[in-house]
């Protein structure tokens, strides 16, 4: 037996990466980064203001350029996040926090927490460069990858899979060799590779990318290689909001 549920999701829109004209993209030092505003009260603000389902943010939404994080930084978003969105059941996808424990050796990590019911109940840890490497060497840092391999959780009875940017483009989810009701991915600057696509028939594929030349997109899947775009169902100041009705396993 098959359970629908309309769900709304809502993917914030900034600028977390962007190409200054003679570089090459992630992998040219030539690359500015900035978010607008705050990203910590962006994303609490959108949350609480458009109470969605989920919320999505891209990647180095928690990097300005300037600095790495700390751990205890980092501990301090996700905190502030569980304890100050007001709906509990809402799932965050706050983007990614560069961030570093000094007491590691300067290893630098790229991760991307998944906030629910004022807890972290999963995290993905960015294993390919795309840039990251650059920017840790920026700061005097060393860049530490993550298991390649995407992150898969459960959600309200919904099986979701999350990765970071380039790493769609490797495929890391994939390698888990299963498919997903949605399949999230926080970026700056990576397109849709179909065949690297989790979605199972009837499920999403979900970027929120915050690189200039390219756009949050949502696509559902209609067959092997054939995806359905979906429109936003409204285009606010800093965020668009999407309505999805979702099919899962009626447990």
């Amino acid at each position: 037996m098959k359970l629908k549920r309309n769900l709304e999701v809502a993917l914030i829109k900034a600028s977390t990466g962007r190409e200054i004209p003679g570089g090459n993209g992630h992998d040219s030092p030539r690359f500015d980064f900035g978010y607008n505003g705050d990203a910590l009260d962006t994303i609490v603000s959108a949350a609480n203001r458009y109470n969605p389902d989920i919320l999505v943010a891209s990647e180095f939404m928690f990097y300005d350029g300037k600095r790495i994080l700390t751990e205890d930084e980092k501990n301090h978003i996700e905190s502030r996040i569980a304890s100050e969105v007001q709906n509990k059941d809402m799932l965050v996808i706050p983007g990614t926090i560069m961030w570093h424990n000094p007491k590691e050796g300067g290893l630098v990590k790229n991760t991307c927490p998944v906030i629910t019911g004022g807890k972290v109940i999963a995290e993905y840890m960015k294993a390919s460069s795309g840039g990251c490497e650059g920017i840790a060497k920026k700061h005097g840092l060393s860049y530490a990858r993550g298991s390649e391999q995407g992150t898969i959780f459960p959600w309200k009875g919904i099986k979701i899979g999350l990765e970071i940017c380039v790493d769609h483009g490797h495929g890391m989810l994939k390698k888990q060799g299963k498919q997903v009701d949605m399949h999230i991915v926080s970026a700056s600057g990576i397109a849709h590779y179909y065949d690297m696509d989790c979605s199972k028939d009837n499920g999403y594929f979900i970027l929120c990318d915050g690189f200039d030349g390219h756009s949050n997109v949502i696509l559902q899947r209609k067959g092997a290689e054939d995806f359905e775009p979906i429109e936003p169902a409204e285009e606010l100041s800093g965020i668009a909001i999407y309505r999805l009705e979702v099919e899962n396993d009626c447990i």
